[in-house]
């Protein structure tokens, strides 16, 4: 299984001082402690928040517009690379409405890759080469076999590695998170993988955060800590970037799609990012 993801994370590519939480409040069941209040898990997102320690947020998007604002993200295009892949990225993909990003998965109606995907990422913002930070995404995984959806860090300059997986969900393993922080080599890369199991990350909205503070790495869903780890790897300046994409049909993760399976979206309310003091 680790392999199968490592492999995913390549198709992908575009990214201790000691870390004690603040005590949180006890919340009354099915609830969750935001920072500022109880909410529901997975329920109705918070206003934009300021988080402690020392941050200044330097990009937001609330994506409340009726299309992409392409001064803080560039879209995809092309083959996505990988053998684990049968994706062909396109700007036809992205969308967005309601308040939300889509990023859709669908049949190619073309020759070529079976299918076609979506991708953005922050290079050419002011937050598209950070090296400490704190980022902030509510999102809903896209469902059914066959799909997967990915958010992380990347090289600014398009080397791998270093590459920070802040959360991947396949839909064919709906309830499990896996967040990863890939060291090493091109050569011989290391791949510190969590399994996170929760409730259905493809039924509804979460809460993914991810924090860099010195050499100090914290993942976090819906408020809750789920990975912290010491800084593997020489730090460079990273972009943000997150995707949705189907596999090929002779690999076991993610798998692929049929034609009864898409089109399939992965959602986005917001996306905050915070520069570390």
């Amino acid at each position: 299984m680790i392999l199968g993801i490592a492999m995913v994370i390549i198709a992908v590519f575009a990214v201790m001082a000691l870390y004690k939480p603040e005590p949180q409040p006890t919340c009354p069941s099915g609830e969750i402690f935001d920072g500022t209040n109880c909410v529901p898990i997975g329920g109705t997102p918070t206003p934009t928040p300021t988080p402690s320690g020392g941050y200044t947020l330097v990009m937001s998007d609330e994506f409340d517009g009726a299309t992409l604002d392409q001064t803080k993200w560039v879209m995809y295009g092309g083959n996505q690379s990988g053998s684990n892949s049968d994706t062909l990225f396109s700007s036809s993909m992205v969308s967005v409405s309601g308040g939300q990003l889509h990023l859709g998965i669908a049949m190619n109606p073309n020759t070529g890759r079976k299918y076609i995907g979506s991708g953005i990422d922050n290079l050419n913002s002011l937050a598209g080469r950070m090296t400490q930070g704190k980022w902030e995404i509510r999102a809903k995984m896209p469902p059914r076999y066959g799909t997967a959806g990915y958010m992380g860090l990347y090289t600014s300059d398009g080397g791998y590695p270093p590459a920070i997986v802040i959360t991947q969900t396949a839909g064919r393993t709906p309830s499990q998170a896996d967040q990863t922080q890939i060291h090493g080599n091109a050569t011989t890369p290391i791949y510190d993988v969590t399994h996170t199991t929760q409730s259905d990350f493809t039924a509804g909205f979460h809460n993914y955060s991810f924090e860099w503070s010195g050499t100090q790495l914290t993942w976090m869903i819906d408020g809750v800590v789920t990975k912290t780890s010491a800084q593997l790897f020489t730090t460079v300046p990273m972009k943000f970037g997150f995707g949705a994409y189907s596999g090929t049909c002779v690999s076991t993760w993610p798998g692929c799609s049929s034609a009864g399976d898409l089109p399939s979206y992965m959602d986005i309310e917001y996306v905050r990012i915070y520069q570390k003091n």
